[in-house]
């Protein structure tokens, strides 16, 4: 209802509210004693009074950030998580929260925290920062900075190397790291080459795992013993590696032992018998005296026997074609002079 003109409801109200939490329907009951007065008349009984408790409400604060976080400049990708940006501080009443975000303009509804933000990979980063309330205060309106981490300059590095000895039939395997985003260097490879040569075709193989180069030991066999510098190319830069090559071990070479043919053993050569000459007797008492040129022997000078291995087989000894027998001969001639002598000596006596 409503009151007459000139009326008014006097009374005491008993609730009591100090923490948003105590709003509650009904907090605030009205004591006993209520009236209605007109000027200074209680006109109470004119009315009928239903006494409804009321409701107190508390409105939370606002809270605030105190010390805004700032965005840390500078950052260079290390392969390790960095902060992104400086703590902040809240007012009373307030816990400073932050948030990764897609972009600078959506704030993110979940995902709030109290930790500082980190960032591992080379890009750009939106932090969003805030004062999140307590009971009796309300969050403070989200802020979002954006914040980058730089690339580093792209640099190739030799993981593992080797060197190679001749003769070893061992391979050769380098493995090139690149020093951000390690899984981009095998696409990225171009080629490789040794002292400024191209590696020729057939001489080595690639593989996935950074950059795996294996260099066949059948062309390393062809390099010379000493020092060379293989060249790795990349789109965007190059690594280097020392390859040292070493001599093998020296292999002695069996010398053949040479064959040895034995000499033939010379033959003497028989000298002529001389003929005899008769000597004509004078008159008189005849005298044959036939005189025979002794033959002289021969004498052959030994030849040293050479000293073969037993797998040699001696040649056998050449035939000269003589094969008379010098002593018959002799004989004969000696017969032939008895006879000459015995003819003289018959006609002698005849005459």
């Amino acid at each position: 209802g409503q009151l007459l003109s000139g009326d008014t409801l006097s009374a005491v109200a008993t609730g009591s509210a100090t923490e948003v939490a105590d709003t509650k329907e009904g907090n605030n009951p009205v004591a006993e004693g209520y009236k209605v007065i007109h000027g200074e008349m209680d006109v109470t009984a004119n009315y009928a009074i239903t006494a409804v408790a009321g409701t107190l409400t508390i409105t939370p604060a606002e809270t605030a950030v105190t010390a805004e976080p700032e965005a840390k400049t500078n950052l260079v990708y290390t392969g390790n998580p960095q902060e992104l940006i400086t703590p902040g501080t809240a007012a009373q009443g307030g816990t400073m929260q932050y948030v990764l975000g897609t972009d600078d303009k959506t704030v993110p509804e979940t995902g709030w925290s109290t930790e500082i933000p980190k960032g591992t990979k080379a890009g750009t980063y939106y932090v969003w920062y805030k004062a999140a309330g307590d009971g009796n205060h309300k969050d403070s309106t989200p802020v979002c900075l954006k914040v980058t981490i730089k690339a580093p300059d792209i640099a190739y590095s030799v993981a593992t190397g080797a060197d190679h000895t001749i003769g070893d039939s061992l391979d050769a395997v380098i493995t090139v790291e690149r020093n951000y985003e390690d899984e981009k260097t095998y696409g990225l490879y171009t080629g490789a080459n040794m002292d400024g040569t191209a590696l020729p075709t057939g001489s080595h193989s690639t593989a996935q795992g950074s950059l795996i180069l294996t260099l066949k030991a059948s062309y390393l066999d062809t390099l010379e013993v000493g020092s060379h510098l293989l060249t790795i190319s990349f789109q965007d830069g190059k690594a280097t590696a020392a390859i040292n090559i070493k001599a093998g071990e020296a292999t002695a070479t069996p010398t053949p032992t040479p064959t040895l043919t034995p000499s033939a053993t010379p033959t003497a050569t028989p000298t002529p018998s001389a003929t005899p000459t008769a000597t004509p007797a004078p008159s008189g008492t005849p005298t044959v005296a036939p005189t025979a040129t002794p033959t002289p022997a021969v004498t052959a000078a030994p030849t040293p026997a050479a000293t073969a291995k037993p797998t040699a087989t001696p040649k056998p000894t050449p035939k000269t074609g003589d094969e008379d027998n010098p002593v018959l001969w002799m004989a004969i001639i000696m017969l032939g002079l008895v006879g000459c002598v015995a003819v003289i000596v018959m006609k002698k006596k005849k005459s």
